[in-house]
């Protein structure tokens, strides 16, 4: 999966070859108007023109020069439209130059079909005016599959794959399959046998890993059962799990019968998911993680909110993780604290094994802290190699 930044310079270079190719188709025809080796050259630029005049009598050329600049006009439209609307300012320059060459076409037919007819130039004349019309041809079909992405949206939308109803492939549902089993930590071993990692996994044992996980994953909201009847002898209370240092618990009264007819009060434990801490949460501190993830994800990087938090991946790695904790954001980042010890950056180590991929934590609460958090994420993609993307950076809202 490339970023936008990866696109946009391979989109930059195409347009600049499209760019060099119809300017030389352009120098080849203007080079063939002035020399003495073709004629009416300055006849079929009147023809050209003239079909923006009204009122003027039009040729069956002209209808058809009509017709295409029509298409061109309407796509150049669509086009700059949107790549504005996507924020894909780089396909700006590709419409462009797919406007131009589009429109020289129809006067390179005209000059063209005026020396035929007119049976006036030189052989050498309609080598060189066939090449500058396969270099404007080539240029545009290089300005084309430039802006294709554009179009493809519009396809998407046509076969009703759009956002309305967007459809999910079967390598994105894998994807979000083998990341779910990542985070949610399922059992390593299937039927008994410990995943050796050779010869991959049959289909009856994916399936079994898989329903094994969205098992636990119903489970995480009830984490812990106590159960006390209303009998003078005091019921045997379950031994509760080890609960994670970042989970925040609600506890709720339910009232059930027993096998024996007796009401029986459990009192269940209820992890409150990052969702709900969130919208509880204080603006300010709110919006900070609106900030962060918003910076975090113009390097490219992919988030997926879980009950726990926020995981921010590529490519199957896992970079970082936001949560909130009381009236703080925990930011765990993959970068090693021990480099930060002489500096004034706050950080800590996680010593839990879910944060063996990110062990670098920092509180996050003050614009001070924020700051340094944003710094970290500059240190981390940049020592895993990730270019900082050019443009602005995205508008902060937390103030």
């Amino acid at each position: 999966m490339k970023n936008d930044h990866g696109k946009s310079k391979l989109a930059i270079r195409t347009s600049i070859i499209g760019a060099i190719l119809l300017l030389a188709a352009m120098l080849l025809t203007g080079f063939l108007g002035i020399s003495k080796i073709t004629n009416h050259f300055r006849e079929s630029m009147g023809t050209y023109w003239a079909v923006f005049k009204p009122g003027v009598p039009q040729g069956k050329l002209s209808y058809v020069t009509i017709l295409i600049l029509f298409i061109d006009i309407v796509a150049i439209i669509y086009c700059l439209v949107s790549a504005l609307v996507k924020k894909k300012e780089f396909l700006l320059i590709p419409s462009v130059g797919a406007f131009l060459s589009a429109a020289f076409i129809p006067f390179l037919i005209i000059f063209l079909g005026k020396q035929v007819a007119a049976h006036s130039a030189r052989r050498i004349a309609f080598v060189m005016l066939l090449g500058a019309m396969g270099l404007t041809f080539l240029a545009l079909l290089l300005f084309l599959v430039t802006v294709k992405p554009l179009f493809a949206i519009a396809a998407n939308y046509a076969r009703g794959d759009g956002k309305a109803g967007q459809s999910i492939d079967e390598e994105e549902v894998r994807r979000i399959v083998r990341e779910y089993a990542e985070d949610l930590r399922p059992v390593q071993e299937v039927g008994n046998k410990k995943a050796s990692g050779k010869g991959g996994l049959s289909q009856e044992e994916v399936r079994k890993i898989v329903e094994e996980a969205l098992e636990a994953h119903k489970e995480e909201l009830h984490t812990g059962v106590v159960v006390a009847k209303e009998e003078p002898a005091p019921a045997p209370v379950e031994e509760e799990p080890e609960e994670d240092e970042d989970d925040e618990v609600e506890i709720e009264e339910v009232e059930e019968v027993d096998e024996q007819g007796n009401v029986v009060k459990i009192k269940r434990k209820k992890r409150v998911p990052f969702e709900n801490r969130l919208r509880k949460s204080e603006f300010d501190l709110r919006h900070k993680y609106y900030d962060l993830r918003d910076y975090i994800k113009w390097y490219g990087l992919n988030n997926r909110i879980s009950i726990p938090g926020d995981t921010f991946s590529f490519k199957r790695r896992k970079y970082a993780f936001i949560t909130i904790v009381g009236k703080h954001i925990k930011f765990y980042i993959a970068l090693d604290p021990a480099k930060y010890e002489d500096s004034p950056v706050p950080v800590e180590r996680a010593t839990a094994k879910k944060y063996a991929e990110t062990p670098c934590v920092l509180r996050i609460k003050s614009d001070l802290s924020y700051r340094r958090a944003k710094g970290l994420v500059d240190d981390l993609m940049k020592e895993a190699g990730f270019a900082k993307p050019e443009g602005e950076e995205p508008k902060e809202t937390q103030h």
